[in-house]
């Protein structure tokens, strides 16, 4: 444990209201000094009890975590020495980060800091930081040129372990929130992104390597993301060109493989679902058209707010009682946070 750093005082709530006109949700701006962006939506965002998020922010001059408050909108420091994308650990305690080529655990509350292991020597790369679901490993992704190998190392600290190697780019690793020996991974192709087969399952032991989904030819598969029970992985699909209006929603089961298409005809672009999986909740591309709610059991969708993006990807993804959808945008010219409240 290395010594606790001195926390920063307490920054002014930022949050105010953002009118809708003719929408369903209530939408909060909750950041408005410099530049924010919360992690990717395939990995905690929120505390367990949905009492605030974690955000990166280059507000001090330098990229560091914070934590918002809901609802209040109170804003905490949580880092003081630069950060990489911070995840929330399971237990809401931490976050977890990569800095100077060091996996670190700080925790929220008081600052104090561990080293938990050092990336591998051989990465040039790494992705986020998975936690397992019994919480005893930390996993993530690692490149070298265009092959790929995955990395685990006990919570707790310990030396980092190798357990797969492929010669293919594979990223997203994404671990089990159910089975703590299950880890979805995908297959892309650098600068391309596509794959004939994108995703896979993984054993943390490295065996049992095997496909999930059986892709259709010139069927682009992307943003996938397990719903919380680990019944599901929702995903989105469409062609290969990209067309406007003609992606799908659809969810498979990583068990079975038995799969079915949610919502149709549509610009989803990332997607995150609910604990159940009965919600998703989309962002859109080719055009941006807002934050899509998207309803499996009936197959219909609605326009939750608009995200008015510019350049910035909105990565939506819900709070962990459903209620809430936060996600980014740079509306304003800067990337901000943003909280939209279901009807």
């Amino acid at each position: 444990m290395t010594d606790p750093i001195t926390m920063p005082a307490l920054w002014t709530a930022e949050k105010r209201r953002i009118p809708q006109i003719g929408l369903s949700g209530t939408l909060w701006q909750m950041t408005r000094a410099g530049s924010n962006v919360h992690s990717y939506f395939t990995h905690p965002v929120w505390l367990p009890d949905g009492s605030g998020l974690v955000f990166a922010s280059d507000r001090t001059g330098r990229t560091e975590a914070f934590l918002v408050e809901w609802p209040s909108g109170s804003m905490h420091q949580i880092t003081a020495e630069g950060t990489g994308t911070p995840v929330v650990s399971l237990d809401g305690r931490c976050i977890l980060y990569f800095r100077n080529r060091v996996l670190i655990e700080q925790d929220i509350s008081t600052g104090d800091r561990r080293d938990v292991a050092a990336q591998p020597d051989q990465a040039e790369g790494v992705g986020l930081v998975g936690q397992t679901a019994d919480g005893m490993n930390l996993a993530f992704a690692c490149h070298r040129g265009h092959s790929s190998f995955f990395s685990k190392v006990p919570r707790c600290g310990g030396t980092v372990q190798i357990f797969h190697r492929d010669q293919r780019w594979l990223e997203h690793l994404n671990p089990s929130p159910s089975d703590p020996g299950l880890l979805s991974f995908a297959w892309t192709i650098p600068g391309q992104g596509e794959s004939s087969q994108r995703l896979w399952l993984v054993g943390i032991d490295g065996k049992q390597v095997r496909p999930i989904y059986p892709q259709a030819p010139s069927e682009l598969v992307t943003h996938e993301a397990w719903s919380a029970d680990g019944k599901w992985i929702a995903f989105t699909s469409g062609p290969f060109d990209r067309t406007p209006g003609s992606f799908s929603l659809k969810r498979v089961d990583p068990y079975s493989g038995i799969h079915e298409t949610i919502a149709k005809g549509g610009n989803f672009w990332h997607c995150a679902p609910n604990d159940d999986c009965s919600m998703i909740v989309a962002d859109t591309n080719w055009p941006d058209e807002g934050i899509k709610l998207v309803d499996a059991e009936r197959q219909s969708s609605e326009t939750l707010c608009l995200s008015r993006c510019r350049t910035a990807h909105a990565h939506p993804c819900f709070s962990p009682d459903g209620r809430k959808v936060v996600f980014t945008s740079d509306m304003t010219g800067r990337n901000q946070i943003y909280v939209a409240e279901l009807p």
